[in-house]
């Protein structure tokens, strides 16, 4: 019989049968946001996404029904006439229509990290990997003019544009590496693997400048405000976001003028 490994609160447990699995699944005792590991496999898989986990458990519910849209005219690709559902804090939302989870985005109600999941997709998706809800299409929405009078979208604060340095992180205690994957005035995003760090903890960040040296040298004081998992990256590469809490004016404005020549 096969058996596999279950991580919850940052410990591993097992080996289980899936049997036990589900068990623990319909008890609630495990949540769809842990990780499942198959030793034949050689990955962890999170258990919302597995499929090992029948969609019975994943709580998909495609028969509840809203009012029908109209047809949109902002999209020919048929996912502005599905329902959506998203996932978020452990917990199954929708069906929405997708203008709405779109402008969820824009207000930062929903995250890249979160889930959703429409008739069209196979299982739920991580936003980021969901191609409805890409930087392309976003970026071709934003341009209707229709749009642009609604209250779906609104310009960012700070624009973000990808920027590859290498970083140096400490907490007055211990120093790691990182390197960055994007950057704004206001914040910038990292990937680590066997990162230790949790929302809301407080770092100083050292960034070296990227290969074009389009930014400085600088230090910024730092609050993590996001985290999630990248298996593109790699089945322990964790990606976060972080927000600039003390930052060189100079170095500000620099970065500014950098992403606005970069978007």
């Amino acid at each position: 019989m096969d058996t596999f490994f279950i991580s919850k609160n940052g410990e591993t447990v097992g080996p289980w049968s899936i049997q036990n699995v589900f068990a623990e699944l319909e008890l609630s005792q495990l949540k769809l946001s842990d990780y499942i590991y198959h030793p034949q496999m050689q990955e962890w898989q999170m258990l919302l996404t597995s499929p090992l986990i029948p969609d019975s458990y994943k709580k998909i519910n495609p028969e509840s029904k809203t009012d029908s849209p109209e047809k949109n005219k902002f999209s020919d690709s048929g996912w502005t006439t599905q329902e959506w559902f998203i996932y978020k804090s452990n917990k199954q939302e929708g069906p929405y229509q997708y203008l709405d989870v779109v402008k969820m985005l824009q207000h930062q109600k929903l995250f890249d990290y979160d889930f959703v999941w429409s008739p069209s997709l196979e299982t739920w998706t991580k936003v980021y990997e969901c191609q409805a809800f890409s930087a392309d299409q976003i970026k071709k929405l934003s341009k209707n003019e229709d749009l642009k009078k609604s209250t779906v979208f609104f310009r960012r604060q700070y624009l973000r544009v990808d920027y590859q340095s290498k970083l140096i992180i400490h907490n007055q205690k211990k120093i790691w590496r990182a390197d960055s994957t994007e950057i704004s005035a206001g914040g910038c995003g990292f990937v680590m693997s066997n990162a230790p760090f949790e929302k809301g903890d407080r770092l100083i960040v050292h960034f070296t400048p990227n290969e074009k040296g389009q930014v400085p040298p600088f230090n910024a004081l730092c609050t993590i405000v996001s985290k999630f998992n990248d298996n593109k990256k790699g089945s322990k590469a964790v990606v976060y976001g972080l927000k600039f809490e003390a930052l060189n004016q100079d170095i500000q404005l620099t970065i500014r003028s950098f992403t606005e020549r970069a978007a």
